[in-house]
């Protein structure tokens, strides 16, 4: 019954009326409207079928009805214009339902659209009868939370119902060399090449050295240097004497080794010879050394001298 804003009947009178379908609560979210022109009656009675008005938001044969509360909302412009005033929300129950079982009741689970056709679970396309490719174009495609998949194209919109299809849970398992795939068949992996590869280098060629893997491809690895000049490659050692410095071609990096030069010292009163920062040696002396440091040879006689051989022979002279 219409009312006006006094609780008044609206009678015979033209009005509008919104209809929402709400989700969840009394003031969810919209998933479908629509608006409908009613003309009252002597007492401000009309009658409207929901799903046959001037759709809104959303599309009715798209509702979940399977997912979650669904509430009714009504709104009335009494002018019968657009400025909707709320005449009341309540919730659906058990009536509305019936569109969800009239799937999932179906004995065979499915329930073909236009151009569609299901057989034995497989979804095939029968075309709309016209011949013309043209305009088979499809526009959207959308799976509801209940599994409906919707497709359109410039032929309309088709509803396909997926809830009820089986689903291929399936797993691998190993067992040995047995791959077994459950609901299929098995695999024997023992005959399957292991990858075992050898790395070889390859004959050179010039500056390309090539790298060999067994049962694959080579890589050729050109070892040049930037200029390909083997003869600047050559480096030479010099020592400057004066300086005690020792440099190397090409580098300019260069060695002091000033702090590492010794000096050899002898002293004749000890007979030693001594090296820089290092060990003394005692060395042993001729006669003409010894004559000439003491000529009175420390006082020391010439014992035990053989027979002469030579006429310069010492054992000659006279003392």
């Amino acid at each position: 019954m219409a009312r006006d804003s006094d609780g008044k009947p609206i009678i015979n009178k033209s009005i509008s009326v919104h209809i929402s379908i709400l989700k969840n609560e009394a003031n969810g979210e919209v998933e479908y409207s629509e608006t409908h022109k009613p003309q009252t009656n002597q007492f401000g009675l009309f009658t409207l079928l929901i799903g046959q008005g001037t759709p809104g938001t959303g599309s009715f044969a798209f509702i979940s009805w399977a997912v979650g509360n669904k509430w009714l909302q009504i709104e009335i412009d009494p002018e019968g214009g657009s400025s909707f005033q709320l005449a009341g929300t309540q919730q659906l129950m058990s009536v509305p339902y019936a569109f969800y079982s009239e799937y999932s009741g179906n004995s065979s689970g499915l329930t073909a659209g236009q151009g569609i056709a299901i057989n034995n679970g497989v979804v095939s396309n029968t075309g709309d009868g016209d011949n013309n490719a043209t305009n088979e174009l499809i526009s959207a495609a959308t799976l509801t939370a209940d599994k409906k998949l919707q497709i359109t194209d410039a032929g309309g919109t088709k509803v396909v119902d997926l809830a009820t299809l089986a689903v291929d849970n399936q797993n691998l398992t190993l067992t040995g060399t047995s791959l077994t795939i459950s609901g299929g068949n098995s695999v024997n992996l023992g005959s399957v090449n292991t990858d075992n590869q050898n790395l070889a280098l390859g004959t050179p060629s010039g500056t390309n050295r090539t790298i060999n893997i067994s049962n694959g491809n080579g890589v050729t690895i050109d070892v040049a240097d930037n200029d390909n000049n083997a003869t600047n490659e050559i480096q030479d050692l010099a020592l400057n004497t004066s300086t005690n410095i020792l440099s190397l071609t090409s580098d300019a990096t260069t060695v002091d080794l000033t702090p590492y030069k010794q000096n050899l010292t002898y002293t004749p009163a000890t007979n030693n010879l001594a090296i820089a920062g290092g060990n003394n040696v005692t060395i042993s002396s001729t006669l003409t050394q010894v004559l000439t440091t003491n000529p009175s040879a420390g006082n020391i006689k010439i014992q035990n001298v053989g027979a002469p051989t030579v006429a310069t022979d010492a054992t000659t002279k006279v003392m």
